[in-house]
């Protein structure tokens, strides 16, 4: 479906993006009784939607939001990429100019405050109230996907001043480290993982990650919770203008070339969960069940320009 997004631009829209295709048995394991079901899937969809349409866009503009903060950023980005001493120095202070420059377009894109830590804030506590003071998780005794979707979007700032002063100053750290806790306690052996993602012993996914990139940050959340195994590789592009885009542009068209045959595969590659991973011979007209899609791997194996290995 197509539409005029807050700046005048036609978007296409999925309407089914964050419903998942569940049968009745698997309805009831993940959600309960009928009579709790719809309000609980309601929510799930709701929070996954508001991570995407909101909180990810909080990211930048507060992880690059001073010359600082920008090169305390790429500091991470030049090690974990392993560049050598000029290739390093150029990365850092290029990409962070560029990054510091870009998050100031944000800014003003989405119509944030002056001090955008205000916006990072008010996010987060408005999150922690979702959940209430009566169940550790909005999943009730254990995550669910908004869960995981949220803390995937906060994880990328792990490490930065951000992530430090967004803990200090809400109420959103009890929970981030209940997530943590529950995702480190998760079973690391396939054969424990739920049935409709069990993989294979022999398989090994491989992430390429870029770490400030949100998508990558929340995959890698989903498949730490569910015990699935993998590597991971940063994703060592020369810093530029655009480089967050141009990596996500990369991993999508990766969906895209895994499914040609299916017009919503780039909208399940930005799913934070991947429960639906494209199904490259299912006609469109009928749509992957929760127990027959295919398993999440294609998605995450070959090359990536500028992996490290």
């Amino acid at each position: 479906m197509k539409s005029m997004n807050d700046q005048g631009k036609e978007v296409t829209e999925f309407c089914n993006k964050y419903w998942l295709m569940l049968d009745e048995k698997e309805a009831q394991r993940m959600y309960g009784g009928k009579e709790a079901r719809t309000t609980h899937r309601l929510e799930e969809m709701k929070w996954r939607q508001w991570a995407d349409d909101w909180l990810v866009h909080l990211i930048s503009p507060n992880v690059y939001r001073t010359p600082a903060e920008a090169l305390a950023s790429f500091d991470y980005i030049v090690r974990e990429g392993k560049f050598g001493a000029l290739e390093g120095a150029m990365a850092k202070y290029a990409g962070a100019a560029a990054m510091y420059l870009i998050s100031k377009r944000l800014k003003s894109r989405h119509h944030l405050r002056d001090d955008v830590r205000e916006d990072l804030y008010e996010a987060a506590n408005k999150w922690v109230a979702a959940v209430g003071g009566d169940r550790p998780f909005m999943g009730g005794q254990t995550p669910n996907l908004a869960d995981l979707a949220v803390y995937g979007v906060l994880r990328v700032m792990e490490g930065l001043e951000a992530f430090d002063d967004l803990m200090r100053h809400t109420h959103i750290q009890p929970w981030y480290l209940r997530v943590e806790k529950a995702i480190a306690e998760a079973p690391r052996s396939p054969s424990s993982a739920p049935p409709q993602l069990s993989l294979s012993s022999r398989l090994q996914l491989t992430l390429y990650q870029y770490k400030t990139c949100p998508f990558c940050s929340k995959v890698r959340a989903f498949l730490d919770f569910h015990a699935l195994p993998y590597e991971v590789v940063a994703c060592a592009h020369l810093p530029s203008l655009g480089l967050l885009n141009a990596h996500r542009a990369w991993v999508l068209g990766r969906a895209r070339a895994g499914s040609p045959h299916d017009t919503r595969g780039s909208q399940a590659m930005e799913s934070p969960p991947l429960l639906l991973p494209p199904a490259p011979t299912r006609p469109r007209s009928s749509p992957p069940s929760w127990t027959s899609c295919p398993q999440p791997s294609g998605e995450f194996l070959g090359g990536c320009p500028g992996a490290t290995p």
